[in-house]
C-alpha cells in the first residue's frame, strides 16, 4: 500500500497511531490484492495452526508442570529445558493466534497500537530465547560429557544465564521495535503493523546482518562444536574389559 509519504515522515519518531490517507484515486482492489490471495488458504491453514497452538500449549505446559512439581528434576539441565518450553508456550499462546488473525483479517491489524508493539516484541524474543537456550543446553552437555570432573554450573548461576538470555533477546529486538509502526488507512478501513526503516537502508542492513550472526551463525557454531566434541569423546571412550 502506498501512503502519503510526508504524513509518515512527520510522525517518524512518534509511537502514536498514525492515520494516513491513501493517495487520491488509488485502487483498493489492486493495492490489497495480496489479501485476497491469503484469504483463499484460510480453510486449510487455520485448522493446522489451531492444532499446532493446542498441542504446543498443552505439551509445554505439561512439561513445565512436571519440572516444577518434581523436586528431583530441579537441576540445571531441566531448568534450561523448562525455559525452552516456556518460550515455546508463550509463542504458541500469543504470537501464533495474533499473527494468523492479522494475516486473514481483511481489515489488517485490529488489536490496537499497544498489542501491535507487544506482539511484535514477543515474537522474535521467544525465537531468540529458544535459540540461546538450545545453545546453553549444548554447552552444558559438552562440559558434563567431555569434562565430567569439572564443577558443574550451579542453579543460581543457571538463573543468571537464563536472565541474561532474556535480556539479550530483548536487546536484539529493540531496534526492530523502534522502527515498528501502527498505521491506519482511513479510506480503506485497513490497518497495518509493520517494520519500516525509512531512509535508513544501511542501518537496516547492518542490523539484519548483526542479528543473523548473533542468532544463527554463532549459536549454530557453538552447537556444532559442542556436539562434535561430545561425539569424539564418546567414540574414543575406553570401555572396561576391552
Amino acid at each position: 500500500c502506498q501512503a502519503n509519504g510526508s504524513a509518515i515522515n512527520n510522525n517518524y519518531s512518534q509511537k502514536d497511531i498514525v492515520e494516513v490517507p491513501l493517495r487520491n484515486g488509488s485502487n483498493s482492489s489492486s493495492q490489497f490484492v495480496g489479501v485476497e490471495l491469503v484469504q483463499s488458504f484460510k480453510p486449510l491453514i487455520i485448522p493446522c495452526y489451531a492444532l499446532v497452538v493446542m498441542v504446543g500449549i498443552f505439551g509445554n505446559y505439561l512439561l513445565l508442570y512436571v519440572i516444577c512439581r518434581t523436586r528431583k528434576m530441579h537441576n540445571v539441565t531441566n531448568f534450561f529445558i523448562g525455559n525452552l518450553a516456556f518460550s515455546d508456550m508463550l509463542m504458541c499462546a500469543t504470537c501464533v493466534p495474533f499473527t494468523l488473525a492479522y494475516a486473514f483479517n481483511p481489515h489488517g491489524w485490529v488489536f490496537g497500537r499497544f498489542m501491535c508493539y507487544l506482539i511484535f516484541l514477543i515474537q522474535p524474543v521467544t525465537v531468540y530465547v529458544s535459540v540461546f537456550t538450545l545453545t546453553a543446553i549444548a554447552v552444558d552437555r559438552y562440559y558434563s560429557t567431555v569434562h565430567p570432573l569439572k564443577k558443574r554450573i550451579s542453579v543460581s548461576a543457571c538463573a543468571g544465564v537464563l536472565a541474561g538470555i532474556w535480556l539479550l533477546s530483548c536487546a536484539l529486538v529493540a531496534p526492530a521495535i523502534a522502527h515498528t509502526y501502527h498505521v491506519e488507512f482511513q479510506e480503506e478501513g485497513f490497518t497495518i503493523c509493520e517494520e519500516f526503516w525509512m531512509g535508513q537502508e544501511r542501518e537496516h542492513l547492518t542490523y539484519a546482518y548483526s542479528t543473523l550472526i548473533m542468532t544463527y551463525i554463532l549459536p549454530l557454531s557453538a552447537l556444532s562444536i559442542s556436539y562434535l566434541c561430545i561425539t569424539v569423546k564418546l567414540r574414543n571412550r575406553v570401555v572396561p574389559g576391552h
